[in-house]
């Protein structure tokens, strides 16, 4: 997520910042 967690947008750029900042877990939430 770049915002706020209902009406932000997400991108991938948001996983790959927190992975290389350290992040050892995320969790990918996908509704159609």
């Amino acid at each position: 997520l770049l915002g706020r967690q209902v009406a932000g947008s997400s991108s991938t750029e948001a996983y790959i910042s927190a992975l290389t900042q350290g992040c050892r877990c995320i969790e990918i939430d996908c509704w159609d």
